[in-house]
């Protein structure tokens, strides 16, 4: 005879807490837990067991390949042995068959197999093309995106051109790329390649929209390059190469071309330093100045912090005359020749003649319109300076005159591929002069009316 289970405490409250009811439905529940939980343990051990399965698959795969490289690498000292002795072998057929083989040659039958080995051969070289080809196509986003992250827009441009001189090889339907390539309008239906293979094609089209707003991204970031202070030569000669490289305008001439790209240098220039001098206004210097124990009937106090800001702005434009307007465009438009840096590549072949009088017009027009302006405005300044901190404005002129006239700066100008002398042929001193004394006589004649 069994005996009754004994009941443990929580059941014993739980049959004193609960109606009958309340209890059937509680052990319903149990038992429906009970059946989800099962059926999820089974869930999970079947999903072990089938990876568990994938994974010994894997093994044996592995297991196999490791004995086929094993037997392949216990047999390549056979395989060079044998090697050895066929080139011995065909050295030896060589020697004593040499003779037979040049009298041989000429005969009919030699003739056709020496012209299918020499279809054969052209055959390979084509696919190596091809794949070549291909291969440069799907690197070239890549190649430009990697130059414009690093303001090589030279590089930018080079990749671009070769990239279309690629695809108009294949194909003739994108017109940029066939500007862009040089291609002969007259042949704008016959690619150079035929049969091309559908793959290729859909790369080809793939490659070209991803590109074709590059050559305008380029060209702009390569303006933007001018509108500043270039830090060497070879940034504005590349920025020019750029530019000129991806014009799509065929129909213009090579002399009309260059004269744009030399207008387009010394206006950028230009804009470069009329915006320096906005920031030479008064009102925007004394911006700067933060000082509460002056009045406000002081408008001509200059801080510290303002005063600096002015110095850097007039040394920057003092720069931008003495480098960018007078020796690189001399080196540039003139000599086609500068000084290159961690043996990069010169860009002058690939920027066209330029009219050494329009050079010599234009930076001379530039300076005859620029100087008169920019010693006004920085008189200005230097005036509402020395009116609170003389000494300063000292300190100012030393650091000015060290920064474009010094010995150490003259060292510099001249440590290139020319002299500062050299450079300093292409301005007409005349014409410069007179517009100076223009605006003096000017000045001059104004405050005497004043008076």
């Amino acid at each position: 005879m069994s005996h009754p289970q004994q009941l443990t405490p929580y059941s014993m409250s739980l049959a004193k807490s609960l109606t009958i009811d309340e209890m059937r439905a509680l052990h319903r529940q149990a038992i429906s837990e009970a059946e989800a939980k099962k059926t999820e343990l089974k869930l999970v051990l079947a999903s072990r067991y089938r990876e568990l399965v994938g994974s010994s698959d894997e093994v044996l795969e592995m297991q196999r390949n490791a004995k086929a490289l094993d037997e392949l690498v216990a047999s390549i000292p056979e395989l060079v042995e044998r090697l050895i002795e066929c080139v011995n072998a065909a050295d030896q057929r060589g020697e004593s068959k040499e003779g037979d083989e040049i009298s041989q040659s000429s005969s009919p039958r030699m003739i056709n197999m020496n012209q299918e080995v020499k279809r054969e051969k052209e055959g390979e070289k084509e696919v190596d093309s091809l794949e070549g080809d291909r291969l440069r196509l799907a690197n070239a986003p890549l190649d430009v995106h990697t130059c414009l992250d690093v303001v090589n827009v030279h590089g930018s441009a080079r990749t671009l051109i070769d990239t279309f001189a690629i695809v108009t090889k294949y194909t003739r339907q994108y017109p940029l790329a066939n500007v862009l390539a040089r291609v002969n309008h007259g042949q704008d239906f016959c690619p150079v390649v035929k049969n091309v293979p559908p793959q290729l094609m859909i790369q080809i089209k793939m490659i070209y929209l991803h590109l074709q707003s590059m050559p305008l991204r380029t060209i702009q970031m390569a303006k933007n390059v001018l509108l500043s202070l270039s830090e060497t030569c070879s940034e504005s000669a590349r920025a020019l190469s750029a530019i000129h490289s991806l014009n799509v305008h065929v129909t213009t001439t090579e002399a009309q071309r260059a004269n744009k790209l030399m207008d387009l240098y010394f206006e950028s220039k230009a804009k470069a330093i009329h915006e320096l001098l906005n920031r030479l206004s008064p009102k925007i210097i004394a911006s700067h100045t933060q000082s509460p124990t002056k009045s406000k009937k002081d408008k001509n106090y200059y801080s510290e912090e303002a005063t600096d800001a002015a110095e850097q702005t007039i040394s920057n434009i003092l720069l931008i005359l003495q480098y960018d307007i007078v020796l690189y465009s001399y080196q540039i438009f003139m000599l086609r020749e500068y000084e290159t840096m961690n043996g990069e590549e010169s860009v002058m072949q690939y920027l066209p003649q330029f009219d050494q009088e329009q050079l010599k017009m234009k930076v001379t027009h530039f300076l005859a319109t620029h100087l008169p302006l920019i010693r006004s405005k920085v008189k200005t300044i230097l005036v509402g300076i020395a009116g609170t901190t003389a000494s300063r404005l000292g300190q100012m002129r030393q650091s000015l005159y060290d920064k474009t006239d010094g010995d150490e700066c003259l060292r510099k100008l001249s440590s290139g591929v020319c002299s500062w002398q050299d450079a300093t042929q292409v301005i007409d001193v005349e014409v410069v002069t007179k517009a100076l004394e223009g605006l003096t006589t000017t000045t001059t004649t104004a405050a005497v009316d004043a008076s």
